[in-house]
């Protein structure tokens, strides 16, 4: 996915920051373990386990997972995940989750006739960007759009990075991780930054998410230009793009290969029952599978 990337550099750069100014937990020194081996093959990483230690010395592991939009299935991911790191260094162990996007149905707990496991949440769309700004905290200047009043500080965010004496591949992958995150809020907040910066973004690990979001766009663009040109005609043109939508408002991003596939589809009926898939779907994987079964039909 999109973010998955962008939020792993932005943890191994800037976790301290993160931990202190919006977890709240006091920082000495940090250290990011190597994930847990598990027995299973389907086994599910964290974004980041860390061993943070404090002023005094004390030491606890921090279980980090950044969530763009919340999953109901985060809580047992976490569960699932503590226990893990439990069992393998014996201390103390925090479970936290950093969400950049407001959900209706966000909890901050797992409970069931047997267990309550609670965990800290981390609400990024709650923090106010100008006070944020008025630290000058670096390493939380990508986070800044997507926090309250983010838009109005994104020029100056960019500035401020920009101008800063960090080294051109650390000012790189900040102003890139903020590109993406933008696009969280507003694709014309991407467009802007990336306009600006393109030039020293592209020395950025991360820029390839860049160019997929830009071929993805681009894709569906074609297909809507398409339409304009009459290289495609009406219903089945309109119930593609319609399914296209529903695929990226629901499970955004949407992987540029689910494009070209859906372009290929002549038959109404097959389009009509995958638009109805995309809309009950639990999963973007629930729906390929059941893509798959209608195209062999």
């Amino acid at each position: 996915m999109y973010y998955d990337k962008s939020s792993k550099i932005l943890i191994e750069k800037c976790r301290e920051a993160i931990l202190r100014r919006l977890v709240g937990i006091p920082v000495a020194e940090s250290d990011l373990l190597e994930e847990v081996p598990t027995e299973t093959v389907s086994s599910r990483h964290t974004d980041a386990a860390i061993r943070v230690t404090d002023e005094n010395g004390k030491q606890e592991i921090i279980i980090l997972e950044v969530q763009s939009r919340w999953d109901n299935d985060v809580p047992l991911r976490l569960l699932e995940y503590r226990c893990r790191y439990m069992l393998k260094y014996h201390q103390e162990t925090t479970a936290c989750v950093l969400l950049f996007r407001p959900s209706a149905s966000v909890s901050d707990q797992y409970e069931d006739k047997d267990v309550l496991f609670r965990f800290r949440l981390i609400p990024v769309y709650e923090f106010d960007a100008r006070e944020i700004f008025q630290e000058g905290i670096l390493c939380l200047m990508p986070l800044l759009p997507l926090m309250r009043h983010g838009e109005e500080f994104l020029d100056q965010a960019d500035k401020f990075i920009g101008q800063s004496s960090l080294p051109r591949k650390d000012k790189a992958d900040l102003l890139t991780i903020m590109a993406i995150l933008a696009g969280l809020v507003s694709k014309d907040m991407t467009k802007a930054i990336i306009s600006k910066r393109r030039d020293i973004m592209l020395e950025s690990a991360a820029y390839e998410v860049i160019r997929e979001i830009e071929y993805n766009e681009g894709r569906l663009a074609g297909i809507l230009e398409g339409e304009l040109k009459g290289e495609l005609k009406g219903e089945l043109l309109n119930s593609r793009r319609m399914l296209i939508e529903t695929l990226k408002l629901r499970f955004s991003p949407v992987p540029p290969s689910i494009i070209p596939a859906i372009e290929k589809i002549t038959d109404q009926d097959t389009l009509d029952s995958l638009f109805k898939t995309a809309v009950t779907a639990g999963s973007l994987d629930d729906f390929l599978r059941e893509m798959g079964r209608e195209v062999k039909k």
